[in-house]
């Protein structure tokens, strides 16, 4: 008996440190990012007063960074907060992205603007019509892909931006790399681009049945394949990076 209660003690003990717990309520979109080799920091927008604020690991407020927006312009995103990706200096810089309308003829169209600033406000770089954007590292640095689209015109053209950059992303691993790789545009319709890494020697195209329809290699200097899509019926399809024989994360693509 005296051994059974000390197993229901022990369980309790167990149970009670191992409990969710709810540390902070963020009002909006927050977002935590690495900021270097050992610090994290937690960030929020501000909408208010247009500002990103930035929070240490006990979610005490260390600094606010102004962000240049229009009162017409609205915040789509906050990513990439970081002290070394952008700049060789020690202050952080961050890239945001933000939409408006824009009245052509008679219809009007969200037009998307990505921009990357320090924490003083200064422009680092401006990049219209980039609505997507993600980093990669590389073995010389990182590289930024930003996909642009019009969406004034109905097959949405885009093009993608590659900058390198001087530093590299602390956030990106071999755990989470799969993640950021997404197909851009997505939906498709002609084509679509495949983001690849230096580890991939190829990619499997599987239909909504789980059937592999399509096999290709890739070219390890690559950072993107261009896939042509338009032999195929519209539907969901999956797609899997294959790295010296093992398969990667599939994600999905949209034919229209």
């Amino acid at each position: 008996m005296r051994l059974v209660l000390i197993s229901i003690f022990l369980s309790f003990q167990i149970f009670a440190f191992s409990q969710i717990t709810l540390d902070k309520t963020y009002t909006g979109s927050a977002g935590l990012s690495r900021i270097n080799d050992s610090d994290f920091r937690f960030y929020n927008f501000d909408d208010t007063n247009n500002q990103c604020i930035i929070y240490d690991e006990q979610h005490q407020q260390l600094s606010a960074i102004d962000i240049n927006i229009a009162d017409e312009q609205y915040m789509s995103s906050i990513t990439y907060v970081s002290e070394s990706l952008f700049d060789a200096d020690d202050q952080l810089e961050l890239l945001y992205t933000f939409s408006e309308w824009e009245l052509i003829d008679t219809t009007w169209y969200l037009k998307y603007t990505s921009r990357i600033i320090n924490a003083n406000g200064d422009l680092l770089l401006d990049i219209p019509g980039a609505q997507y954007n993600t980093v990669t590292n590389t073995t010389t640095g990182s590289e930024l892909l930003s996909w642009i689209y019009d969406f004034s015109v109905s097959s949405y053209p885009i093009e993608t931006l590659v900058y390198h950059l001087p530093g590299t992303y602390s956030d990106i691993t071999d755990n989470n790399k799969d993640e950021l790789l997404l197909a851009w545009p997505n939906p498709c319709s002609q084509q679509i681009y495949l983001p690849i890494d230096e580890n991939a020697d190829g990619i499997q195209i599987f239909n909504e049945q789980g059937q592999l329809i399509d096999q290709v290699q890739t070219n390890e200097s690559d950072i993107s394949f261009k896939y042509q899509v338009n032999n195929l019926s519209s539907g969901i399809y999956f797609y899997q990076l294959i790295s010296k024989g093992s398969k990667r994360k599939m994600n999905k693509f949209i034919i229209q």
